[in-house]
């Protein structure tokens, strides 16, 4: 799961400091009180609201994916999404 964007996580604690009801920002921006709260918590004792690094060791799945992925897109860097 991805961590939601800075913004987002700015806006709930701007709303917050500007006195709104946590019952009401929780409703307005689509989180968790959970989430609000580890977020109060965060800036309480880092002073940042940046998302934290996910645990655990990298894939070894993609990274030969990842390689050849690279490759390609350097030997077509004219390629889009979009097909012909």
């Amino acid at each position: 799961m991805k961590a939601y964007s800075q913004d987002l996580r700015e806006k709930v604690l701007r709303a917050v400091d500007q006195g709104k009801a946590r019952r009401e920002i929780v409703s307005m921006f689509g989180v968790a009180l959970a989430t609000l709260k580890r977020y109060l918590k965060q800036r309480r004792e880092t002073g940042s609201i940046l998302p934290k690094p996910i645990p655990g060791r990298p894939s070894k799945k993609c990274a030969p994916l990842e390689a050849g992925i690279v490759s390609q897109l350097k030997a077509h860097a004219d390629v889009t999404l979009m097909s012909p």
